[in-house]
């Protein structure tokens, strides 16, 4: 056999549309106009003469009606609903299905608003113009495969269409590993047939628990190859805005997955200025814009580009630059080089055993990866324990000149290796109520905690202590 058989012929409605490997002609301008994006606060925020909203839903709107005019910064929620107005009313249908999606998980969509006293339903993204395109939203079972299956077909049907699924926590679409794996990532190179299927994952380890921590990055990087989809993390309201509207408007078809922030939904961090939004396109890196000749560079992106901000700001040192990085995949190949000239290393916010440091690193030098321990659980139920990679990575990305010391060969049968820097962070950083378990290595960190009192506590024997003789220092150690 000489070539590969068409599966099937495409039909005449795909002809405008084409996929195979990125090129930069395909992007296209995302902006819109203020005007127009006030416009559609306005419509969107509109309640019905004689509906009875909740009354926070209602506060909720009036906020939005402000974030609309420009008095108050755009956060993930109404970015989203004004790139789904503007497409809308340039002719582009936007269908969006999921799990709790019509309101949201976090309760930060609110599409559709119910009457509190006859329960009647008020669609206001159906309600932006005259002669707009069509807006269909869907709640769907506690299921994935049938619906993200369903979802990827109504895509190849409808190419002119923003198509979206939603998980309600990203760790649910495990469920529908046999859909992403033979048809998403695999689809146009099996049968050339084409999809511009978006896919909504929350992502974030804020402490719920093993199911509802991961959406598991690394899956997706080990199935990205020759551009056949579409991995993004966008850090700020203005740039979700531009990867939606980006997404529709371009004529490369290519399946998206997208995750998507829990807690930095509504944070004044995250959220952008109106003029983000009328001017500019999606950008897969965006460099830091205050350090000029920066002896290192930090690859990160989502809420770890925050908090390494305003760690550096709270330091009042500028030492580092930090470039957030938007796109895992779909950036061009030399991205990185024109980004990072030499840079020694890079940060991440993820855990050990999962994440996109492990799988980007070869590419990118050598990068050193930050964060907690590499276990079989994406993530822990307790909130107290999860802030604790976040908050010693900061300091590791930033270090002070105080922070470390000098470099000394390492005693006989002590963990570690010759000439590695030692550094000790003071135990008030975590809290006293933190304990920390036998699952961390010994040579990751070990903490000191106060004895107990002498004798049996209340029947129970005292906890077995980790970490070095109680009659040191209380303090961290944690081997760099």
């Amino acid at each position: 056999m000489t070539r590969v058989p068409s599966m099937r012929v495409l039909p005449k409605y795909w002809d405008g549309y084409t996929g195979g490997r990125y090129d930069e002609s395909v992007e296209v301008d995302t902006a819109v106009p203020a005007g127009r994006l006030e416009e559609i606060a306005r419509r969107i925020t509109a309640i019905p003469a004689g509906f009875q909203a909740h009354a926070k839903v209602a506060r909720g709107l009036a906020q939005r009606l402000e974030m609309g005019s420009g008095r108050r910064p755009i956060d993930f929620g109404m970015a989203e609903a004004l790139a789904f107005g503007s497409l809308l009313l340039e002719g582009t249908p936007v269908r969006l299905s999921g799990q709790d999606s019509r309101r949201g998980t976090f309760n930060q969509r609110h599409a559709v608003l119910i009457d509190v006293q006859t329960g009647a339903e008020h669609y206001p993204l159906a309600h932006v113009g005259d002669r707009q395109a069509r807006f269909d939203i869907y709640d769907t079972p506690l299921s994935e495969a049938a619906p993200l299956g369903f979802e990827y077909g109504f895509s190849r049907d409808s190419p002119e269409s923003l198509v979206l699924w939603e998980a309600q926590f990203g760790d649910f679409v495990n469920n529908a590993q046999v859909i992403i794996d033979q048809f998403l990532a695999a689809g146009e190179d099996k049968w050339g047939l084409l999809s511009g299927l978006v896919l909504l994952l929350p992502h974030g380890y804020e402490g719920q628990g093993a199911e509802h921590s991961s959406a598991r990055l690394e899956r997706f990087l080990h199935l990205a190859a020759e551009d056949n989809i579409q991995v993004c993390q966008p850090t700020t309201a203005a740039q979700y805005f531009h990867l939606l509207r980006r997404q529709a408007v371009r004529r490369w078809r290519k399946p998206l997955v997208v995750l998507t922030p829990k807690g930095m939904l509504r944070a004044t961090a995250s959220s952008s200025p109106i003029a983000d939004f009328t001017t500019g396109r999606f950008r897969a890196l965006i460099p830091d814009g205050i350090v000029s000749d920066p002896d290192r560079i930090l690859l990160c992106s989502g809420r770890i580009a925050h908090e390494l901000r305003a760690e550096r700001d709270k330091r009042g040192g500028h030492a580092h630059g930090r470039g957030a990085r938007r796109a895992a995949l779909s950036v061009p190949e030399d991205g990185d080089r024109r980004a990072r000239p030499g840079a020694p290393g890079g940060h991440r916010d993820r855990l050990g055993a999962g994440g996109a440091a492990q799988l980007r690193g070869p590419r990118l030098r050598a990068p050193a990866a930050a964060g907690s321990h590499g276990g079989s659980p994406p993530g822990v139920g307790d909130p107290r324990r999860e802030r604790q990679p976040r908050h010693r990575l900061p300091p590791r990305a930033c270090p002070r000149a105080a922070d470390a010391r000098p470099v000394r060969p390492a005693a006989e049968g002590s963990p570690g290796r010759a000439g590695v820097r030692r550094r000790a962070i003071p135990c008030r950083e975590l809290s006293p109520r933190v304990r920390i378990r036998s699952s961390i290595p010994p040579r990751w960190c070990a903490a000191v905690r106060p004895a107990r009192s002498a004798g049996r506590s209340r029947g129970r024997s005292p906890a077995p202590r980790f970490g070095p003789p109680l009659n040191r220092p209380r303090t961290l150690n944690t081997w760099m």
